[in-house]
């Protein structure tokens, strides 16, 4: 403003003062070009002349910016802390990775069970294996636990647990490198060989439910060392650990350790370290009359007066993890976990900042949204986290088709506890190794807390795949 008043101020001045010197007498036009165009053609000048200074000063900073913005990028990425090696699940929609990943694409909604039943007398909704054999968790029980007794459900997610188990056992045990002994010596006439020290070590995590008796998870922990060392795993590179997990929420906090490196110093430093190879199993089954009246009691059932409650599940997973550095033959490579909180607000603010923490996951990781081929969570059929999760997917990944790439593990599944987590992981392992493409995961821990995870292949040198991948596609 003060510098328009200068020129017009000075444009009068000046033309004035011709005009009275020479004794001109302007006309009416040349009065308006002179006293009211020509300022506001030099003001016009001075703006362009502003313009194009600032935006060669932005020119000479864009570059410097730019690198620095780069550089501030690379310091946040996080490399990936652990690998994955093998998984398996048994869910009610499946019993392996591939095909419970495949069940999510369309799920079908958990029908009536044919006897449980509601203080009412009426049937309730629930998520079962079907024809589950339970005659093998008796007779592991009778073996390693002769004085306890176990009930329904306890039985049922021990059967889910055995054949999980199993199979890990099994793969791990082929994966495992075998021990070499050293050439043989003579010492004081005696031939002596020496046995090279053992490099790796199999830690086996259980994750059973905190509402079992500690007897009947030491009994589950005994007979999963028996059953390990049978699928050939050694027993002197064997530790088995039995850990009572209350809720989803702690099962992620019992994970922590396992999936951060600070908190997982396994990387041989010397001859006699051992390389600790981490093998986390959970099981757990709310399918039985007990764990139905304790959810009705606690108001959390799905029924005709709570439409929006629980619906029971049951399920096993587990994951063999090894460190990020050095491991061969990953399935997929498992980045930090970020947690915060969602606001309460509304399902808008709820939804962004849910997004919020994705955004972070995938900063912290290295990938860009157009690289994530999948977000997977543990959302229910309830209305509230399906909608919120399918939101924030949409803010911070566009090209994602929430119908078809956005899948829900609970809605088919039900309410799976403690085995959402190892679930989550499973599936996400998988899926990675099958496409190719990084993956987000997404677990609602309550009403509250939200946690979330960057999954990445591998790359055919063993290192982390960050690079945008083609065009997402749906779960096959």
């Amino acid at each position: 403003m003060l510098v328009a008043v200068v020129v017009f101020a000075v444009v009068w001045v000046c033309a004035i003062g011709i005009w009275r010197g020479t004794g001109a007498t302007p006309g009416g036009m040349q009065m308006a070009l002179v006293l009211g165009g020509l300022p506001l053609l030099l003001l016009g000048g001075v703006h362009v002349a502003r313009k194009a200074r600032r935006k060669r000063a932005d020119a000479a900073t864009d570059i410097p910016a730019t690198a620095a913005a780069d550089a501030d990028r690379r310091d946040a990425i996080t490399p990936p802390s652990m690998a994955v090696r093998a998984s398996a699940v048994w869910l009610p929609v499946a019993d392996t990775p591939a095909d419970a990943l495949a069940a999510l694409v369309q799920p079908r909604r958990p029908g009536l069970h044919p006897t449980l039943r509601d203080r009412d007398g009426l049937p309730v909704f629930a998520a079962f294996v079907a024809h589950l054999d339970t005659l093998m968790a008796e007779e592991l029980l009778r073996r390693h636990a002769p004085g306890v007794r176990a009930g329904e459900e306890a039985l049922r997610a021990l059967a889910l647990l055995e054949p999980v188990a199993e199979a890990l056992f099994v793969e791990t045990a082929a994966l495992l490198p075998r021990v070499v002994e050293a050439d043989g010596q003579v010492v004081a006439g005696m031939h002596h060989r020496e046995t090279a020290a053992m490099r790796e070590r199999i830690d086996v995590h259980l994750l059973l439910s905190a509402a079992w008796p500690a007897a009947l998870r030491e009994a589950c922990a005994a007979a999963m060392q028996e059953h390990a060392i049978d699928c050939g795993l050694p027993a002197a590179q064997l530790q088995v650990q039995a850990m009572a997990v209350v809720d989803s929420r702690e099962a992620w906090a019992r994970m922590r350790p396992l999936l951060e490196p600070a908190d997982a110093p396994d990387a041989p430093d010397g001859p006699d370290r051992a390389t600790r190879w981490h093998l986390l199993l959970a099981a757990d089954s709310q399918v039985g009359a007990q764990a139905v009246r304790r959810l009705e009691s606690a108001g959390l059932l799905m029924g005709a007066r709570h439409q929006d409650g629980l619906v029971p599940g049951e399920g096993a997973a587990g994951v063999l993890l090894q460190r990020a550095a050095g491991s061969h033959g990953a399935m997929a490579f498992v980045h930090t976990q970020v947690d915060g909180e969602t606001s309460l607000a509304s399902l808008r603010a709820g939804a962004r900042a849910t997004a919020d923490l994705l955004e972070r996951a995938m900063r912290e990781a290295g990938i860009e949204p157009a690289s994530v081929g999948l977000v997977l969570s543990d959302a229910d059929q309830r209305t509230a986290p399906a909608v919120e999760t399918a939101a924030a997917v949409s803010l911070v990944c566009p090209d994602l088709d929430t119908a078809h790439q956005c899948p829900a593990l609970g809605i088919a599944n039900g309410a799976l506890g403690i085995v959402a987590p190892v679930a989550l992981l499973a599936l996400a392992a998988a899926r990675v190794q099958d496409s190719a493409q990084p993956l987000l995961a997404l677990s609602l821990l309550d009403e509250r807390r939200r946690l979330a995870l960057a999954i990445v292949p591998v790359d055919d040198d063993g290192s982390s795949s960050r690079a945008d991948a083609d065009a997402p596609a749906t779960v096959a």
